[in-house]
């Protein structure tokens, strides 16, 4: 998703998405202010994007300019790879640029048939792991303190994932370290 001001003329930036699922990237205007745009391909996993405003079309405030829409092959792995945005330049109505411009990097959850347990959030006395995975997918959380030759992986939580994303909270027990994995079981 993309947001603006209301006097720019124009945006450009590179896309970093390096991933063998990703075959296309479109923009996708949500606005009349967005006469405008393409992806230009620079290398593997590396795409110019650029944006042409009408500031005479612009609404006051922050808004959506559009989405990236992204077509994806199979390659029998799932991947959730990073979405980084690099040289971000914006110019204004009356052709100055833009001084100070910010950006968020993102990533594309690309599920296939393994599920992806993703970075836990840590909390004071908690844990909150994001499992993605194809609906009616079923897993078992593993857990363990170590990885001496002597530990071995306990079985902590099954689940069935009904959407393609679920959040399971987990409360932790004294200060030793824990480490998790998913198993899927179905």
């Amino acid at each position: 998703i993309l947001n603006s001001g209301a006097d720019l003329r124009s945006l450009e930036f590179e896309l970093i998405a390096d991933d063998d699922h990703l075959e296309t990237i479109e923009l996708i205007p949500s606005v009349q202010e967005v006469v405008s745009s393409s992806v230009e391909f620079l290398a593997d996993g590396r795409f110019r994007i650029a944006v042409g405003l009408d500031p005479e079309l612009a609404t006051a405030g922050s808004r959506e300019l559009g989405q990236l829409h992204f077509t994806t092959k199979e390659i029998g792995r799932s991947s959730a790879p990073l979405l980084e945005v690099a040289g971000l330049q914006a110019t204004r109505d009356n052709g100055q640029a833009v001084a100070k411009t910010s950006h968020a990097n993102g990533r594309l959850f690309l599920i296939e048939n393994e599920p992806i347990l993703d970075n836990p959030v840590m909390g004071t006395n908690a844990v909150q792991l994001i499992i993605y995975a194809r609906p009616g997918t079923q897993c078992i959380i593993e857990t363990r303190s170590s990885f001496g030759t002597a530990e071995n992986w306990v079985d902590a939580t099954g689940l069935t994932v009904n959407p393609t994303w679920f959040v399971h909270n987990r409360l932790l027990e004294g200060q030793q370290p824990v480490y998790f994995r998913l198993r899927r079981v179905n």
